[in-house]
């Protein structure tokens, strides 16, 4: 019987199909930025959230604490009708500094998404979608 058995089980290839992976949100801390509202870094927080691939943790200065992989942090200052914003992106388990960039615009929100859009491709590897502007198109008549 047990030679049966093996028998059957050596005839029968094995065969694995793997066609989805999972990926878990990336646990990450975005620090108040210095000079900024909350609501400037509310704005990064919502869209790395809502992305689905990043788990916002608590505000904090103990990263390790919360488990984070990764913090953004950093300071603004107006110059003129402008703000200019300097931030920096943490890679928390290589324990360095992994983006230190300048951003520099009249629209504070559009800053926030523009800092979004590069820590998104500096984690994922992916371009970032949050400084997307979308445009409607309506047929009427024979026109658009």
């Amino acid at each position: 019987m047990l030679h049966l058995f093996l028998t059957f089980a050596l005839a029968v290839p094995l065969r694995v199909t793997v066609n989805q992976g999972q990926r878990l949100p990336e646990p990450i801390v975005i620090n108040n930025f210095e000079g900024e509202e909350s609501e400037f870094v509310d704005v990064i927080k919502n869209d790395l959230q809502n992305s689905g691939l990043f788990n916002v943790l608590e505000n904090t200065d103990d990263w390790n604490a919360v488990g984070a992989h990764f913090a953004i942090t950093g300071s603004s200052s107006k110059e003129g009708n402008s703000t200019r914003v300097c931030f920096k992106i943490h890679s928390i388990l290589e324990n360095k500094v992994i983006i230190n960039k300048a951003i520099t615009f009249s629209n504070e929100r559009r800053i926030a998404h523009q800092i979004a859009d590069v820590a998104y491709k500096t984690i994922t590897g992916d371009d970032g979608y949050f400084d997307t502007k979308l445009a409607f198109v309506a047929l009427k008549g024979r026109l658009y």
